[in-house]
């Protein structure tokens, strides 16, 4: 009888690892090292991520490198899309002209392994990116920033325009330019550790 359930519980297991390798693809898991995306994903995060990949939209969380022949992966946000023309001007991105919606914070900053502290909210959008409260030269464009900061951009096909969360400390296609979409491996899906000591966080869908 014994052997009958542990035969029934491997198909079960079975079952369920093939239906979760054929919906969301090849598990990995990453450990983030930077704050380029706090406070979407800190430093010290441990998440869970889905090799299928699928259509890349505007918003979507991604997991890339910048050269095919790199090892060294990065986690952004896909903001632009090929052939679109796309600018940043101060904590507003332009996309054709018109502004984009994004729920844009103004925070303090306490060292890159805390979350950053809101001090005041404006815009509103699917998601949130933070800016340092302290930053006097936010308006100036960034000189080794060569991409849709001095002039807008068009994105080239076959590419996207990604930027961390964290706008004033990411090193992302405003510097680097755009991303070849063959060159995205996967997408997170959730933190399941994080170092912040903040349980809240763990689990819930990256978005």
């Amino acid at each position: 009888m014994w052997k009958r359930i542990a035969i029934v519980v491997v198909i079960i297991v079975c079952s369920i690892a093939i239906f979760a390798f054929v919906r969301f693809g090849r598990p990995g898991f990453v450990n983030v090292p930077t704050g380029s995306m706090a406070n979407t994903i800190l430093p010290g995060d441990h998440i869970l991520t889905t090799s299928r990949v699928g259509t890349i939209k505007r918003g979507d969380l991604v997991i890339f490198h910048y050269s095919a022949d790199s090892n060294t992966r990065y986690v952004s946000r896909v903001i632009g899309l090929a052939g679109e023309k796309i600018q940043i001007v101060g904590t507003q991105v332009l996309i054709n002209g018109q502004p984009l919606e994004e729920r844009r914070v103004n925070a303090e900053v306490f060292g890159e392994a805390f979350p950053m502290v809101e001090t005041g909210a404006f815009g509103t959008g699917p998601y949130t990116v933070y800016y340092d409260s302290d930053d006097p030269l936010r308006d100036a464009p960034e000189p080794d920033a060569q991409f849709g900061v001095a002039e807008p951009y068009t994105v080239p096909g076959d590419t996207v325009f990604v930027m961390g969360d964290n706008r004033d400390n990411s090193m992302d296609s405003r510097h680097k330019g755009p991303v070849p979409l063959g060159n995205i491996a996967a997408r997170p899906i959730l933190v399941y550790a994080s170092e912040s000591g903040d349980s809240s966080r763990l689990f819930k869908r990256l978005k």
